[in-house]
């Protein structure tokens, strides 16, 4: 099944050619509101039903100065199969 190819996408670069479904979004804020200047790790985990662990990735690691904010998201869009790709 796996064919090991990878898909890029670039949103507002190429028209989608398959429909896909949002079933989840998040979204969240840090704020350094005062001290000393924090790091942060974003970290993503997939587990199966069971509970096994699938994959996990740390996403992105940056800094919050004092007064600094960041807005994350977190997006799944799901799409149906297609083998013929």
């Amino acid at each position: 099944m796996c064919r090991h190819m990878l898909r890029v996408h670039t949103p507002g670069l190429e028209p989608r050619s398959r429909v896909t479904s949002c079933p989840l979004l998040v979204e969240g804020t840090l704020e350094n509101s005062g001290g000393d200047a924090m790091e942060y790790q974003l970290f993503m985990e997939v587990r199966d039903a069971a509970g096994k662990l699938l994959n996990r990735q740390i996403i992105g690691v940056g800094a919050l100065n004092i007064y600094d904010k960041r807005i994350f998201s977190l997006r799944v869009e799901m799409a149906a199969a297609n083998p013929a790709d």
